[in-house]
């Protein structure tokens, strides 16, 4: 007959130290999380993959009260001398020139992707009508534009002006006053009628 009592104990040898090591392993884990909620640690305030959450608006006041505020101009000079200006001056009275404005503002989406696709993208300049009405985008690619993913940009922002039925016009560096006066003027008298 064969003796297991050798074999049972070497068993138990091996599985004791493997108990207390997993049993210390588990208590050191259980001592960090206690400590960080000990700290303060707002677990909820980081979004896993991103960092800080900034849908909650206590994290969004602490983020602007630890950082330095300054003014800038909402468009740039170049963009404000080449569209701003020429039709600021020159469009009918029934219609208004906005600067820098959200898509999100005027264009919604029966799905909360797209319009969160659609909201992270702003418009250089909307002419709205006297009723608030979009009637015509634009966009100016100066000097700076065409870096990076622009041409991404630019095909996303050219479906989703397509898909809801609002013109959009894009102006290069160095378009001259008129050119920019008449084709807005065009499709604007094309709209209304």
């Amino acid at each position: 007959m064969i003796d297991f009592a050798p074999m049972v104990d070497a068993v138990r040898g091996m599985l004791f130290p493997s108990i207390i090591v997993s049993i210390l392993g588990l208590g050191f884990v259980i001592a960090l999380i206690n400590i960080a909620l000990r700290k303060g640690v707002n677990h909820r305030a980081w979004n896993r993959a991103k960092g800080p959450n900034l849908r909650n608006y206590s994290n969004q006041i602490k983020f602007i009260e630890e950082a330095s505020l300054y003014s800038r101009n909402p468009i740039t000079y170049e963009s404000f001398k080449a569209v701003y200006a020429v039709l600021d001056r020159s469009l009918e009275k029934e219609y208004r020139i906005l600067a820098e404005v959200s898509l999100g503002s005027f264009i919604g989406a029966d799905s909360n992707l797209a319009f969160r696709s659609i909201n992270s993208k702003r418009v250089d300049f909307l002419i709205i009508d006297a009723s608030g009405d979009p009637q015509l985008a634009i966009e100016y690619h100066g000097s700076g534009h065409f870096q990076g993913n622009a041409k991404a940009r630019d095909a996303v922002k050219r479906l989703i002006f397509r898909k809801v039925g609002i013109p959009l016009l894009e102006f290069k560096e160095g378009v001259s006053a008129d050119n920019v006066r008449d084709e807005v003027n065009k499709i604007i008298q094309k709209e209304a009628t």
